[in-house]
């Protein structure tokens, strides 16, 4: 019997790894089972042992970024919420009532108003292709491009307990997008660049603006109470109770024209 120490590399890909290692072929060639198998008995052991890392295997939902808010908010956090509700990012979709953006659509050839079509809502809110099941009650695309347009969706790791663990947070779909990342949305636009006449984008300068840091302290266990001190047995229902009529062209955007107000920014 003669044997043939010719190698070959394997290649596994197993979740986020993807392992190359050389074997020796006597022979034969290795079948797509033995493959399998060898995959099993080399990877799966080291997992096991990862288990303690590995997220919760639920498929995540959209939770909305004043969930986010609950715990990233305030001196202690830096005011990471109140800094994005500043910013045009949560203003994004309420920027689809002014009338640049129907010219920029009908530049495009979109036949569909601004605040419809897919095309623009792909940029300018959180969310727009995920199925109704995917977003959790009190989500709402009309709060523009929200923390998990770039965090992904936190349903498995928003709890005060695993995102005490970054490791465990990030396990759990927690996403840390690099600055380049920013460029899937913000390239250049030729409709966008006719119609707003902006200075060209500066990535450095926009990674700068936006950004958020956490201070050294722990963020809070637990969610911010809600407002009390009112003797009323009337309750708040929120602003987005009344976005669900008050937007649109056939209320004359009243909710995206709120939104740019000073009011929204308050």
């Amino acid at each position: 019997m003669t044997s043939d120490f010719r190698f070959q590399i394997l290649n596994f890909k197993f979740g986020i790894w993807n392992l190359k290692f050389p074997i020796s072929n006597f022979q034969f060639r290795i079948s797509v089972a033995s493959r399998a198998l060898l995959a099993c008995l080399v990877v799966v052991p080291s997992c096991w042992g990862l288990a303690g890392e590995m997220g919760s295997g639920k498929e995540p939902i959209y939770v909305g970024a004043q969930v986010c808010g609950q715990c990233h908010d305030g001196p202690a956090m830096g005011h990471q919420f109140s800094k994005w509700r500043l910013s045009a990012h949560a203003r994004a979709y309420a920027a689809l009532a002014l009338p640049e953006a129907k010219s920029i659509t009908e530049l495009s050839g979109i036949t569909e108003e601004p605040h419809k079509a897919k095309m623009c809502l792909g940029c300018h809110a959180t969310a727009s292709e995920a199925e109704e099941w995917e977003m959790l009650e009190g989500f709402h695309l009309e709060d523009g491009l929200q923390c998990e347009a770039c965090h992904g969706p936190g349903s498995e790791y928003s709890s005060a307990e695993i995102m005490k663990d970054s490791m465990k947070a990030m396990a759990n779909g927690l996403k840390m997008l690099a600055k380049e990342d920013c460029m899937n949305c913000h390239r250049a636009k030729g409709s966008h660049d006719m119609v707003l006449k902006k200075t060209p984008f500066s990535l450095d300068k926009a990674w700068a603006m936006i950004a958020h840091p956490t201070p050294g302290q722990e963020p809070p266990t637990a969610p911010i109470a809600r407002i009390a001190g009112s003797q009323s047995s009337d309750q708040f229902l929120g602003v987005m109770a009344c976005a669900k009529c008050h937007g649109g062209p056939d209320h004359g955007f009243q909710f995206s024209h709120w939104r740019w107000t000073k009011h929204s920014a308050a």
